[in-house]
């Protein structure tokens, strides 16, 4: 699926290694992000769902230490994050929101200052054994998330749209404003989404929802990149880079908009009023249905 592990089609189109532009995308998003936690004024306020401001930090804290631990091919220290590791990596998708409250078990802290320095520690550690390619290997692939597989780049894109979406959460309880950034949410896509999508425990999660509903097909075309077909079909997801067939519902959009819409952080019709996201095909008020079967586990 993603170029980096030669699994199938990719929406790269960019002449740099997937690598390096994970590790130029850490390099510039841990610093934004850890600016703004350093910034809150108030940790106790709602960020997100029953999260506050604080919890969401916390949660953001142990989702970088996971993911630099399955990035790395290796589990953190005995204790707790260890525990926490050997579940997420055995859950089911749908067990995912057991695994988010766990987060907050292993990282008691709430103090988004005494946060963004830890967030910093396990983000030099990750770089760092990317940048010396101490890690897997571009080509191979690491269990991640209930056994899903990926490369180690897709992990850190995975990373990096946790850092984006949940930044935002807490830059927007603050009044401020948290940017998704173009270039690292299209490695979201490029990297990760497709192969995730591709693994059969998301295949088969993403075909129970879609039930006996008939086929849809996908097009998506995401700014600087090539596009790409997802097919639901009953019992079956597909994914092609050269469309046998018009699409159902095609998306033109910017991939931090993209990212936000997947996320259920922004309806997709702002984005539509405003140019930002097109959609068009054959049949595009099926547009809600795939909006149903792209809500990600939470």
């Amino acid at each position: 699926m993603g170029a980096a592990n030669g699994k199938g089609p990719s929406l790269t189109t960019v002449t740099a290694s997937p690598r390096g532009l994970a590790v130029t995308a850490l390099r510039e998003t841990v610093p934004r992000l850890s600016q703004l936690l350093r910034s809150v004024t108030d940790p106790g306020r709602r960020a997100v769902g029953h999260w506050s401001i604080g919890e969401t930090a916390a949660h953001l804290t142990a989702v970088t230490v996971l993911d630099s631990s399955w990035a790395r091919g290796g589990r953190p220290e005995p204790g707790p994050w260890r525990e926490l590791f050997d579940r997420a990596s055995t859950t089911t998708l749908d067990q995912v929101s057991e695994i988010n409250a766990l987060t907050m078990v292993c990282e008691p802290e709430r103090d988004p200052r005494v946060l963004a320095a830890r967030i910093e520690r396990e983000a030099d550690r990750l770089v760092e054994a990317l940048a010396a390619g101490a890690s897997a290997e571009p080509g191979d692939e690491v269990s991640w998330l209930a056994g899903i597989g990926t490369s180690p780049t897709g992990v850190v894109a995975h990373l990096l749209s946790e850092m984006l979406v949940h930044g935002r959460d807490i830059a927007r309880a603050e009044g401020r404003s948290f940017p998704s950034l173009a270039a690292p949410a299209r490695l979201f896509f490029e990297t990760f989404f497709l192969d995730a999508l591709q693994s059969p425990a998301v295949s088969r999660f993403a075909t129970e929802r879609n039930g006996d509903g008939g086929e849809l097909r996908w097009e998506l075309r995401l700014r600087g990149a090539q596009p790409v077909q997802l097919v639901f079909a009953p019992g079956q997801l597909t994914v092609e880079r050269t469309a046998a067939r018009a699409p159902d519902v095609r998306i033109s959009a910017d991939p931090g908009v993209m990212l936000l819409v997947m996320f259920r952080r922004i309806s997709p019709l702002a984005p539509m009023l405003r140019g930002r996201l097109v959609v068009s095909g054959r049949r595009p008020w099926k547009l809600r249905r795939l909006m149903r079967l792209l809500q990600m586990p939470a």
